[in-house]
C-alpha cells in the first residue's frame, strides 16, 4: 500500500507519466527529474 501511494504522489504532482515523449533520452529524463524531485522534496 505505502508503494502504491508513493507511485501516485510521483504520477499526480511530479508528472512521472507522460504521453508525448518524442526520444527516448527525453522519455528516460522526464523520469530522471521526476524521481530526484521527489527524493528533493
Amino acid at each position: 500500500m505505502i508503494i502504491e501511494l508513493n507511485f501516485r504522489n510521483l504520477k499526480l504532482f511530479f508528472g512521472l507519466v507522460t504521453s508525448l515523449p518524442r526520444s527516448i533520452n527525453g522519455y528516460l529524463a522526464n523520469y530522471f527529474y521526476s524521481i530526484l524531485a521527489y527524493a528533493l522534496r
